[in-house]
This record gives C-alpha cells, sequence and structure tokens, in this order.
C-alpha cells in the first residue's frame, strides 16, 4: 500500500486525532494566485514530477488531482460507465495534461472519486513528487483523473488542490463499485495539507484574494502562504476556533462528530438602512466557491436591498440572482467573532462570461436529505486575510486595509501554464461544492 510507504517520507500524524506532530525544519513559502472567470476562480501552479500545472485553489475538499492523458469527457452527473462522451472542450478546462511520469508510483488497489455540486471526477491513484514553490512533498497521494462528468471550470485549469480537513478526502478501495454512492467506503491517507507539513510547513495556510477589474477575465488573483503570513496589508487578527459542522452527515465521520469542514459562526448580518439579522448561522470559508451562500431569509433581504433590486430568480445555474451591471449595491456586514467584516461593494455584484451579471449573495439551497450548508466564498475573501490553521483548528480573520482600489497587475509569475479553451465558462462559473451537496 503507498499509504505504509509515505509514512516514511512525511512527519508522524497522529491520524484521526486532532493533532499533528511535524518536522521542526518550518519551511514556507508564498506563491502568487491567478484569478480567472472574471474573479470567481483562483488557481495556484503546482509542479507534478516535472510538469506544472495551474490547479483550482479549494478549501472546501481535501483531494489534489489532475486531468491525465487521454481522459474522458462525460456530461454533468453522468455515471462513470456511460458511453455519453463528449469533446473534451466540453468540460471547459485547459490544457496540457498530465502525462505519467517517472516519479509516479501507481496504487493499484485504491481509485478516486469526488462529487462537488457540478458533477464527479474519477481516476486512478498513486504517489507523485509534488512542489509548491519552494516546498516538495515526495510520492505525495494524487489522482490522475480519467473521467470528468463536470464542466463549468474555467479553461485554465486542469485540476484541484484541496486543502481541507482529511476525513472528507474522497479515494475509494478498488472493491467499491463507481456507481455506488461515494459518500462512502473511503481509504484514509495524507492529504496534501499534511504532506506539507510532513515536509517542514508550519501547519497552517494563508490566503489574501485580490479583486480584479469587473470586465477582466483573467488577472493577478493575491497569494497563498504555505506556512507563512502574506505581503498585504491587514487589521488585527480576529481568532476562531473551527468547529464541527453539525448539517455535515455523520456517516462521513464515521459515526464520530468531528471537525470536516473550515467552519465557523456568524453572530449576525446587517445591511443598508440599519437592517439586522441577529440569529447566529454557521458557514463554511471556500475559496472554491464564488458566493456567500446564507440562509435565504438573509439573502433574499440582501438582494432586495439592491437598486434595482436582484431578481427573484436564479441566474443559469449559480444559484444566484441576476442584477443589473449598473445596480447600487447594499452595504453590507457579517460578524465574525464580536468583529463586523464588511464587504466591498465591488464584491456584491460580478459578471458572468455572457456578459449579465449577477449578486454574489445567494440563498442556501433548500435542504437534501435534511441537510444546507451556509458558504462564505471569493466574494467574501476578497475582503479579508484567512489563516487556516490545522495544527491549532482555528481560523484567523484579518480586515484587508490595502483595497480601495482594485488590482490590476499581474505578476510574471502567476501567468497561466495552460492554454483557456474556447468554451470556457459554459456552466456554472466554476461553483465547487462538496459531494454532499
Amino acid at each position: 500500500m503507498l499509504q505504509s510507504r509515505l509514512l516514511l517520507c512525511f512527519a508522524l500524524f497522529a491520524f484521526g486525532a486532532q493533532s499533528i506532530l511535524i518536522n521542526t525544519t518550518n519551511i514556507s513559502t508564498i506563491l502568487p494566485l491567478q484569478a480567472t472567470a472574471y474573479g470567481s476562480i483562483f488557481n495556484v501552479n503546482v509542479t507534478f514530477g516535472n510538469q506544472t500545472f495551474p490547479l483550482l485553489l479549494d478549501t472546501g475538499s481535501a483531494d489534489t488531482w489532475v486531468l491525465g492523458d487521454g481522459w474522458r469527457c462525460l456530461p454533468p452527473q453522468a455515471s462513470p460507465d456511460s458511453t455519453a462522451t463528449l469533446q473534451q472542450a466540453n468540460c471547459t478546462y485547459g490544457q496540457p495534461y498530465y502525462q505519467a511520469s517517472s516519479t509516479l508510483t501507481p496504487v493499484e488497489d485504491e481509485w478516486l472519486g469526488v462529487r462537488y455540486g457540478d458533477g464527479s471526477v474519477y481516476g486512478t491513484v498513486g504517489g507523485e513528487d509534488l512542489k509548491l514553490g519552494s516546498i516538495e512533498v515526495l510520492q505525495q497521494t494524487i489522482g490522475v483523473v480519467n473521467i470528468s462528468a463536470m464542466s463549468g471550470s474555467d479553461g485554465v485549469n486542469v485540476g484541484l488542490i484541496g486543502f481541507g480537513y482529511p476525513i472528507i478526502s474522497m479515494i475509494h478501495p478498488d472493491s467499491y463499485p463507481k456507481n455506488e454512492t461515494l459518500l462512502a467506503n473511503t481509504v484514509r491517507y495524507p492529504v496534501i495539507f499534511e504532506g506539507l507539513i510532513g515536509a517542514g510547513m508550519e501547519p497552517y495556510v494563508s490566503v489574501a484574494l485580490e479583486r480584479t477589474p469587473r470586465e477582466e477575465e483573467i488577472g493577478f488573483g493575491g497569494y497563498l502562504g504555505l506556512g507563512n503570513m502574506l505581503p498585504v496589508s491587514q487589521g488585527p487578527l480576529v481568532t476562531v476556533p473551527v468547529e464541527v459542522t453539525e448539517a455535515i452527515p455523520i456517516e462521513v465521520t464515521n459515526g464520530v462528530r468531528q471537525i470536516t469542514e473550515w467552519t465557523t459562526t456568524v453572530q449576525t448580518a446587517s445591511w443598508t438602512g440599519n437592517n439586522t439579522y441577529l440569529t447566529p448561522f454557521q458557514v463554511v470559508v471556500d475559496t472554491g466557491n464564488p458566493l456567500n451562500i446564507l440562509p435565504s431569509e438573509l439573502a433574499d433581504a440582501v438582494n432586495s436591498a439592491f437598486s434595482p433590486p436582484a431578481s427573484t430568480t436564479q441566474f443559469d445555474s449559480l444559484g444566484a440572482p441576476a442584477v443589473s451591471c449598473n445596480a447600487t449595491a447594499p452595504e453590507f456586514a457579517l460578524t465574525i467573532a464580536t468583529h463586523k467584516f464588511s464587504i466591498d461593494s465591488r464584491d456584491m455584484i460580478r459578471r458572468h462570461a455572457s456578459g449579465a451579471c449577477y449578486s454574489t449573495v445567494a440563498p442556501a439551497p433548500a435542504p437534501t436529505d435534511g441537510l444546507s450548508l451556509n458558504f462564505l466564498g471569493d466574494a467574501f475573501m476578497k475582503n479579508v486575510v484567512v489563516v487556516f490553521d490545522m495544527g491549532r483548528n482555528e481560523m484567523r480573520f484579518a480586515e484587508r486595509l490595502d483595497h480601495a482600489t482594485t488590482t490590476t497587475g499581474s505578476p510574471e509569475s502567476s501567468t497561466p501554464t495552460s492554454t483557456p479553451s474556447p468554451m470556457a465558462h459554459i456552466g456554472s462559473a466554476g461553483r465547487l461544492r462538496p459531494f454532499w451537496l
């Protein structure tokens, strides 16, 4: 099994526990991010062996995968045994794709199967030498995707890197059928967050997303700090514990209530006209989601405060209401741990590839099997620095102080390493949700 070989490369981890023993070399790095799809997707370059690809940065999932050469595109939500193969361009990824390298160690008795809100991906599993900036993780477990049954990417990235908690990883034993639910029968393995810690990184990552001009499809997206804080001006850090996400099915955590996502509680919300929402609610802080998905009563009230009001119907498949591109957004703020974080009006309206605009405040969907989650996505995160600390099981938020203007710069190191697809942005503009939604 690859897991036993990985333990020779990694520091010792307390699997299933909340504490992690780390290498004491304390290495760190800061990586530039790339904003695509009009500021709704954020990518980071990751090197697999000697091949470098832009991957979507996602704190809402835990697996890391890349499209393998010769992968098949299927209609969204299609079964992996479907024969309805589409042109690869229909799945709206970039290119080129990963080719098995001399440093890849295949794992024959496991497979990757991850479900997101827009569909699923399936692939083989192996150990590969990964590099993010100056940090190298030897024989990190990855998925090489050979089937993608989802769309809605940005025409640039060719995979995803998940910085979520390992309990939500989605690798399965070979004996488990691929057409069964991806919720069950998963294999515990060291995810990339743990791999980086084992390589000597301090057990936290920090994220600062940049705001790009509304009409700019691709631009500089900010920074990802691995064991490091970021070169941006910020206010004091507000610290909150990561909470057990009460809405997550207990099946995901093997019958034990434990941390699954980067979850905290919003105490109150306020918006134009001295309006307030005083019922606390949990939220998942998720770089893979472009929207703030909030309790429907709150979202509807905020959207009605646009001038003119946002539509009462959903825009495309996003789940967010359409709004005039020239609308005046309400002042909007969320209180976390007694600190009020304001969301800039420029982050309340986003352009779609079609040229129309939509509100970034979306109502949480109706519960499915009693489950509905709220999210603070990129529209919130452009206003803060967020530290995701797996070592202490806490998040830290700081208000951005350098956002008086919109960033237009594009550092050379953030240039895409893949070719945009001519069919990019068909679908939901990169809306990624955990498979249980």
